[in-house]
């Protein structure tokens, strides 16, 4: 499985909110997802390992669509392939959100 990065900030600014950070010792899971109506949800969640030298390092990325209840993997890897998976749930562009 690929492994990507989308920053945090840039999630966020296209009103994806964080939702769960897990952490035990050798592991953390960092999950952001967004509300595409009543039943669909996309998540994005970041898998990072705890190495010998003290440091995080980013194991596995994975954007996946929840539609009633069914996770469902995608191949999506990529801000451009997130917004088209919005696309195709929604109808619209992902746009940014402006928090005054």
């Amino acid at each position: 499985m690929e492994r990507f990065y989308i920053q945090d900030a840039t999630l966020m600014g296209y009103g994806f909110r964080r939702t769960q950070i897990d952490e035990d010792a050798t592991r953390r899971y960092v999950c952001f997802e967004m509300q595409i109506d009543s039943v669909s949800t996309i998540t994005v969640t970041y898998t990072y390992q705890f190495n010998d030298n003290g440091l995080w390092f980013l194991t596995t990325s994975r954007i996946e669509l929840i539609a009633d209840g069914i996770e469902v993997p995608t191949r999506a890897c990529s801000l451009d392939d997130l917004n088209q998976l919005y696309r195709l749930l929604s109808g619209k562009e992902l746009e940014e959100v402006h928090h005054d």
